[in-house]
């Protein structure tokens, strides 16, 4: 139990570290002395990383004088270095990011994305990813596990087509905070009740996250499991661009939230299933944090999970107050849109 409380220790810090990055911002201004890279001053940092951004977006000037601790330096963003005024010493600066590893936009191309999806977008070309992706898209549905079931049958041969990386920085900083927030507040004793239906279904998510999260890891602490969400094309763009916002969902058994599934052949429902075209889901990063695993439906209305949790869980079984008594897929539900981040746009073929 120590051990384990020690554990989640090290991994609140870690998230807290990421999170914030040394300007607070999921960014950090670094400056290079004896062979090592130290962080700037808070006041220096916040100031030089604006007008980082405004010479990137050509209205600012490539040199700038900052003065911190007493010191004047001129900060040259074409050469990336610093030179002390009095001293007329000079040292290399950078900036970096505080990112998912496996992201490939360049630091300058992640601040200075437009929000349109062109900007946040990086065609997935790793076949051990798209691999990944395919194989949770057909062994996560019922048909893998003996039902019979047409719609989830049709993912059985699903064919991945296309599959885009959302690399969406502003985003990414308001989930990884949110992240960060939401495993401090979890108690270390919360048990993982998203994986209590189908340890085949947990298996084969269990065996992609590596290659899904280049070696990342999901938040213990916070519960963060790896989830689907149907969609279509121009939705799913929509959300790579601005994120999740359940106020536009439709109303739904557990609440007026976002719903994904574990369950591939839940979330091709709101796909054009059926269908010979392409179909779009999302596959996401969630934040269950403390999740209310309910039995009963709770009403459209429902705009907040039940008081000290984060989410609600609505499991396969029984299931009062449901139109047919019983829950066929595991439902996940947040109602803070910061809880749920696009990692990937999955467009698939699934012949009936």
């Amino acid at each position: 139990a120590e051990a384990a409380r020690a554990a989640s220790a090290r991994e609140l810090e870690r998230l807290k570290a990421e999170a914030r990055g040394g300007g607070g911002g999921g960014f950090a201004w670094q400056f290079e002395s004896n062979g090592s890279w130290h962080d700037f001053g808070m006041d220096a940092m916040e100031q030089v990383h604006a007008a980082y951004k405004d010479y990137l977006a050509g209205c600012g000037q490539a040199q700038l004088h900052v003065n911190s601790g007493g010191t004047t330096r001129l900060t040259d963003f074409e050469h990336m270095t610093q030179r002390n005024e009095r001293t007329n010493v000079e040292r290399p600066i950078r900036v970096i990011l505080s990112k998912p590893q496996g992201w490939t936009l360049s630091v300058e191309d992640l601040l200075q994305q437009d929000g349109h999806f062109e900007s946040v977008r990086v065609p997935e070309l790793r076949a051990d990813v798209v691999g990944a992706i395919q194989t949770l898209l057909r062994d996560t549905a019922h048909n893998s596990w003996g039902f019979q079931n047409s719609e989830c049958h049709e993912l059985a041969k699903a064919e991945v087509s296309s599959v885009d990386r959302i690399e969406n920085f502003r985003l990414w900083r308001t989930y990884a905070n949110k992240l960060a927030e939401i495993a401090e507040v979890t108690p270390a004793s919360v048990q993982p009740a998203w994986t209590t239906y189908g340890t085949a279904q947990a298996t084969v998510l269990a065996a992609q996250k590596r290659e899904l999260l280049a070696g990342g890891k999901l938040s213990a602490a916070a519960e963060e499991v790896l989830a689907f969400h149907g969609t279509t094309e121009k939705i799913a763009r929509l959300i790579a661009e601005s994120g999740f916002d359940f106020r536009s969902a439709r109303n739904g058994l557990y609440g007026l939230g976002t719903y994904l599934s574990t369950q591939s052949c839940k979330s091709h429902q709101y796909t054009k299933r059926g269908s010979p075209e392409e179909h779009t889901v999302i596959l996401a990063r969630v934040v269950l944090g403390r999740p209310y695993v309910t039995k009963s439906a709770l009403g459209d209305t429902v705009r907040k999970p039940p008081d000290g949790h984060d989410s609600v869980i609505a499991n396969p079984g029984q299931m009062a107050g449901h139109p047919n008594n019983h829950q066929e897929h595991q439902e996940l539900v947040v109602f803070d849109n910061a809880q749920v981040f696009p990692c990937y746009v999955v467009r698939y073929t699934a012949p009936g």
